[in-house]
């Protein structure tokens, strides 16, 4: 059985760690909605590729239809011309311009049904993609207010922990609680206080010499790990 110092001590790490642990999710919130509004800005980006993707398509169609009216505005003047010419091998010319052009119209209208058939289904694909966008923007809108609730639950932890750490601090004797902040300054990561098990300690696993076991097992003095530096003590 640990003394009475010591058991306060255990509670003041207990609570510290609690308290560390409390700190810690706030600090990883940042991150997580960050990560959220970087989704939603990614959703609402794909939102406005479909948009510009189904208006790049409309242009097309439109150049398409500026270029048929194009070439039947010069088959009409190849017609008109033709009525005034008088040697065949003029009027054969324009024949064959206006053939040409017939062509090409025909050529561009099969593309334009082309773009027609593509822009139908860019419409019907930004639909059901849309929905897929809102839906998703809408899980990330709502994993943002879950965190700032999160935060605000936090920080409302942290003040209670930070009061119980404070009221742990009281409790145990300033020299020890000296000790203890010391060690928090030199080992890397908790815990501070550890027990001793088969002559190793518990924080760094190795085993301590004969006078750090002895002066824990006899417990009328707070002694460190030779290796790692921690709190050791004995648990009968």
């Amino acid at each position: 059985m640990v003394s009475d110092k010591l058991a306060k001590l255990l509670i003041l790490q207990d609570r510290d760690a609690r308290h560390g642990q409390l700190l810690r999710q706030r600090a990883s919130i940042p991150a997580e909605r960050e990560k959220a509004r970087a989704s939603i800005a990614a959703e609402e980006a794909r939102r406005k590729e479909n948009v510009a993707a189904l208006q790049r398509l409309e242009v097309q169609r439109e150049e398409l239809e500026g270029r048929v009216e194009d070439l039947e505005e010069a088959i009409r003047k190849y017609q008109t011309q033709q009525l005034q010419v008088k040697k065949n091998e003029e009027y054969t010319a324009l024949e064959h311009e206006i053939a040409t052009a017939r062509a090409k119209v025909s050529e561009t209208e099969d593309e334009e049904l082309n773009v027609l058939e593509a822009i139908d289904q860019k419409k019907a694909a930004n639909e059901r993609d849309e929905a897929e966008i809102a839906e998703r923007i809408r899980v990330f809108e709502t994993e943002l207010k879950r965190l700032d609730e999160a935060e605000r639950e936090v920080e409302t932890a942290i003040e209670a922990g930070r009061d119980d750490v404070a009221a742990a601090e009281a409790d145990v004797d300033p020299a020890l609680l000296d000790t203890y902040r010391f060690v928090k300054t030199q080992v890397k990561r908790p815990p501070y206080v550890v027990p001793l098990k088969d002559s190793r300690c518990e924080g760094c696993h190795l085993k301590v010499s004969g006078e750090i076991e002895s002066g824990a097992r006899k417990g009328h003095e707070i002694v460190r790990c030779d290796n790692c530096g921690r709190i050791v003590y004995f648990d009968r």
